[in-house]
């Protein structure tokens, strides 16, 4: 059972996206909150490194040069080591019928690119949150959640809405994020 306060320092991203660029810039966001930055530049890199360095989190892109994401997020999934690594897709491509995809083969999340402000942050922040306290009651989970954006704890005020989307849905444990 959970108690107290949920620290995010220690935890560890994986970063799989081949943009230097989109790099740079998580790796400063993800300090800021107090997590280790992993990167990798290409999906067979992230594959290796999600069993060399035991992410908590790996935010994957979907357009990549040799392996695109979907082809990685099958490998990890496949795979005892990783399988259980909770994976965020991120991709400019909107289509539903590749959202539902990407979900039934076991991201937790689907993002659009581009991605505005702090909300992936704030993604990343609920995902390790959930994660924390995963073996938490789902009710009591969504009271403390809700709890956490009423406060506004370093957590953007629309993320409230992510949670309480969570909320209402208790048995999902993926969930398409639309800005």
């Amino acid at each position: 059972m959970y108690h107290g306060a949920i620290t995010l320092s220690e935890k560890k991203v994986l970063v799989v996206d081949d943009q230097v660029f989109t790099q740079k810039i998580l790796a400063i966001q993800l300090k800021k909150c107090g997590l280790e930055h992993i990167q990798a530049l290409s999906g067979g890199e992230g594959i290796d490194k999600s069993k060399s360095c035991a992410p908590d989190l790996i935010t994957l892109d979907y357009m990549m040069p040799d392996m695109n994401g979907l082809e990685v997020l099958k490998a990890l999934k496949s795979d005892p080591k990783t399988s259980n690594i909770p994976v965020m897709m991120l991709s400019g491509m909107d289509n539903p019928e590749f959202k539902e995809d990407i979900l039934k083969n076991g991201a937790m999340m689907f993002i659009n690119k581009p991605i505005v402000g702090n909300h992936l942050i704030n993604m990343i922040k609920f995902i390790m949150i959930k994660k924390e306290i995963s073996d938490y009651d789902e009710n009591r989970l969504c009271v403390y959640l809700n709890d956490v954006a009423n406060k506004n704890i370093g957590i953007a005020k629309n993320t409230k809405i992510v949670f309480s989307i969570y909320c209402l849905s208790v048995n999902s444990s993926r969930l398409i994020i639309y800005y």
